[in-house]
């Protein structure tokens, strides 16, 4: 009898203590499944949080950076400076000043590459010194273009010539510079040139010049020639065809020494330039 009432008690207690633990086993947070990784992305993004800030950066967009174009930086008229023409363009310039008054036209084959052709009156020596005389010179510029960046251009510019006339424009300034001399040669340049302004253009370059001069009835009047060259250029394009310019040159020449009294490189000419 004592056995069943003890045994009865248990049971009961058992039964208690049952009831109130399983409702914590059969829990909702002991129970569910542990969140996954995209779960936590998702909860991350919900609430406003990238769920890896490195993949996020690596993903943002990065400014390109400029890259150099091989065309024109713009259609303004452009002589003396690294923008070439457009393809197809004409040109014609005058120009005045020291050592002589020149004309020249000027086509476009293509929008990268110009040439032209140049006649000048000299009445100084276009090679070096400021000895004086009269003659005449021919060359073939052309301008290649190199590349361009916002608002510069960069060309390379090639000038062939042939100069007559009296000695003292290749040389000789005593007993034969009235005499017939004559020179040949080809200058190089590169330039930049920058639009500082609508329709107002600024070039710098440097350069050097190579050549061969003779006057015949000296005797010794022949020599090879060459100089280095700095250069700088302003031209304001008045409308889309009409152009004003100034164009500056200055260096060193070299020589034999019984050739050019003077040595300086000074070039300068005021002119216009009409497209069509």
């Amino acid at each position: 009898m004592i056995r069943t009432i003890t045994l009865s008690l248990w049971v009961t207690v058992f039964a208690d203590v049952l009831s109130l633990v399983s409702p914590a086993l059969v829990s909702p947070a002991l129970v569910s499944p542990t969140p996954t990784s995209s779960a936590l992305a998702s909860r991350a993004l919900a609430q406003g949080f990238p769920e890896n800030q490195g993949f996020a950066q690596e993903a943002s967009p990065t400014k390109p950076r400029a890259q150099p174009q091989y065309r024109p930086t713009s259609g303004d008229l452009s002589i003396f400076s690294g923008r070439t023409m457009g393809n197809g363009e004409t040109a014609i310039v005058a120009g005045t000043g020291f050592p002589g008054t020149f004309v020249e036209g000027w086509i476009a084959p293509s929008s990268r590459f110009n040439v032209g052709l140049r006649a000048a009156f000299l009445y100084a020596s276009p090679l070096m010194g400021f000895g004086t005389g009269l003659g005449a010179e021919v060359s073939v510029p052309f301008r290649l273009h190199l590349f361009a960046r916002s608002t510069m251009d960069v060309a390379l510019h090639v000038r062939p010539f042939v100069i007559v006339g009296e000695g003292a424009l290749v040389g000789q300034e005593l007993n034969f510079a009235d005499n017939f001399g004559y020179g040949i040669g080809f200058e190089s340049t590169a330039r930049a040139g920058f639009q500082i302004r609508d329709r107002l253009t600024l070039t710098a370059g440097a350069g050097t010049s190579i050549g061969y001069v003779d006057v015949p009835d000296a005797g010794d009047g022949n020599s090879a020639v060459g100089t280095i060259l700095l250069l700088g250029a302003l031209e304001a394009n008045l409308t889309a065809d009409l152009m004003l310019f100034l164009e500056l040159y200055t260096g060193y020449g070299f020589a034999r020494g019984s050739l050019f009294d003077k040595h300086g490189v000074l070039r300068a000419s005021l002119g216009v330039a009409y497209a069509f």
